[in-house]
């Protein structure tokens, strides 16, 4: 059976990490490795994780660097990774103790045929509190599709969780970015990965998610502070998705508004943002420019108002 890198993004989460290696020395299958990538700590995450080291069943390797994000932090860990699949445990989660397991058996499940054609596994969450499936579930399981269509043609939606193959990791998140690569969300990535790949989704509630306990790794990224992070995610978010933009104009207008007013805030000129596009794209872009132009001047003035 194939093997799998735990990979585990920290900055000072030394107070909530132990739900990590809880869950993972509790799990069926221990043939594993747990890759921690501390983004610049200044608690004593390294004290406590080499305190681990000495009685985990399982090699545990801690990295700490500058702080640079997120994404970041993921790259640097796929290039320590040595196995075939690639898990991010976020430094707040919580999993079931057969959750390694169930994913790998899933995809071992499948025709050697469509093996090629998968790029992991999707699960579902549970709430901390409630314990109730956070939004709902997917139509089937297991099923075979992919994120853009399971969003946008089935409607799912809600905290989801999955494992990744690490070449197809590697394929998508590489070091030659544009500097933005601290700003900007892992939407940018995941978006083009389902545009290539198919996922098996399972309706399996898996991990347990913590509301309002992320850090500076995970926490939202505003277009105030990271506007041409935020473009850029969008940009690719309507590129890839522009097919179903049918199936939720709403969501597609949001997105196009975030866009215009991201580019504003970025300085990016209109005949920059309708390169490359499809001209229903263009369109629907050129349409909406004027309405991010005008909500930055609003902001602006809010700002001064409340200043």
């Amino acid at each position: 059976m194939s093997k799998v890198s735990i990979f585990t993004p920290t900055y000072n989460r030394m107070h909530v990490i132990h739900r990590v290696y809880e869950s993972l020395i509790s799990q069926t299958i221990l043939d594993f490795e747990w890759i921690v990538i501390d983004d610049g700590s200044e608690d004593n995450t390294e004290s406590l994780i080499n305190e681990w080291k000495k009685d985990a069943p399982f090699p545990i390797h801690y990295y700490k660097k500058n702080n640079g994000g997120k994404i970041s932090a993921i790259i640097f860990g796929l290039k320590k990774a040595k196995y075939d699949w690639f898990l991010i445990a976020d430094s707040d989660d919580r999993f079931e103790n057969n959750t390694i397991e169930i994913f790998l058996t899933s995809y071992n499940e499948i025709s050697k045929e469509k093996k090629n054609l998968i790029s992991g596994v999707s699960c579902l969450c549970k709430d901390s509190i409630t314990k109730e499936i956070v939004g709902n579930k997917y139509p089937s399981s297991p099923m075979i599709s992919d994120s853009i269509e399971i969003s946008y043609k089935y409607n799912v939606y809600g905290e989801k969780w999955g494992i990744l193959k690490t070449s197809v990791m590697k394929e998508f998140f590489f070091e030659n970015f544009p500097n933005e690569v601290k700003f900007i969300t892992e939407d940018y990535f995941w978006f083009q990965i389902a545009k290539k790949y198919k996922t098996i989704f399972i309706n399996e509630p898996l991990r347990t998610y913590y509301r309002g306990t992320s850090d500076s790794l995970s926490s939202p990224f505003t277009t105030e502070r990271h506007p041409r992070g935020i473009y850029l995610s969008e940009e690719m978010i309507l590129k890839t998705t522009q097919h179903y933009h049918h199936l939720k104009p709403l969501v597609v207008f949001k997105s196009l508004l975030r866009l215009s007013y991201a580019a504003s805030k970025a300085r990016i000129s209109l005949r920059s943002a309708l390169e490359k596009k499809e001209n229903s794209l263009k369109l629907l872009i050129f349409i909406t420019w004027p309405l991010g132009k005008l909500l930055k001047r609003v902001r602006e003035l809010q700002y001064k108002r409340n200043s």
